[in-house]
């Protein structure tokens, strides 16, 4: 008798909004069938929750909105989890990404960042202001994505809940963000995303521009050590900073559901399935 074994099956985690893929996941998605992958999508905060324990690994994509709703998404997580599901990116990185402050966790293993404080107050953030002789800082949810909440501030404002208060960079005008993008460990490839004039922030909601980018060997290997300070090792990472004379500044690690670019770099959705054929084993 000849068995024939059952496709590996790789779910994709999304929004409620979200269940028509972005291009760039329908590239990744097309990439893993090509290998034979058989790939699904369905809502974390969706109905069709019994998709998730039939998979063989399950990969967080557009999950977008997990940030209004973090204590459901931490309890989605907590349930896959006990339920033995597979996820990429691991458990414990996807939590200690979730909140911001890691940041912090980055700069006391070497990371070279803005300088940063918490606060949870309008009193305590002009404190900070004040103190520190800030002219403009960027105020960010401690829980946040996509530019949500973030806004720069040149005086006290008022506080609804803990912020990440980090002084301005301002090369971020004249120079953008690079946006390095890791499969399996690996640098892929990467892009620079400039702001509008005017703006700060480089989200496509703000009116950013992708523009192609070739890292200079400083900022990959900045990148690479970044990559190698993760509490776990990540199937996909994005890592977004800032070259100024003081080097590579980081701004953030993105491991729960980064746009990755794979529509401006030729052969990266490929590299993403096959590094993730890799995590399947």
């Amino acid at each position: 008798m000849r068995f024939v074994s059952s496709p590996r099956k790789v779910v994709f985690a999304v929004g409620a909004d979200w269940l028509e893929l972005p291009e760039n996941d329908r590239l990744y998605a097309a990439a893993l069938e090509q290998r034979g992958v058989l790939v699904q999508v369905a809502a974390w905060n969706g109905p069709n929750q019994h998709v998730f324990g039939t998979a063989d690994l399950v990969v967080l994509r557009a999950t977008w909105d997990y940030h209004l709703a973090p204590d459901a998404f931490a309890a989605w997580l907590n349930a896959r989890q006990a339920g033995g599901v597979r996820l990429a990116n691991p458990y414990d990185l996807v939590r200690w990404n979730m909140d911001k402050r890691y940041l912090s966790d980055l700069a006391e293993r070497g990371a070279l960042l803005p300088r940063q404080w918490l606060v949870n107050s309008e009193s305590e953030l002009a404190q900070v202001l004040a103190a520190n002789s800030l002219e403009e800082a960027v105020l960010k949810p401690t829980i946040g994505a996509s530019g949500h909440g973030v806004r720069l501030v040149r005086a006290a404002t008022p506080v609804n809940e803990p912020l990440l208060v980090q002084e301005f960079v301002p090369e971020i005008r004249s120079a953008g963000q690079s946006s390095l993008v890791f499969f399996g460990g690996e640098f892929s490839h990467a892009v620079r995303l400039m702001p509008r004039p005017g703006e700060f922030r480089i989200n496509k909601a703000f009116g950013g521009e992708v523009l192609p980018h070739e890292p200079p060997a400083e900022e990959l290997a900045a990148a690479r050590q970044i990559v190698a300070m993760l509490p776990a090792e990540p199937l996909y990472l994005r890592v977004d900073g800032v070259t100024t004379p003081r080097g590579f500044v980081l701004l953030e690690v993105e491991a729960i559901e980064p746009g990755l670019f794979i529509t401006a770099a030729e052969g990266s959705a490929e590299r993403f399935a096959a590094a993730t054929l890799k995590w399947l084993g």
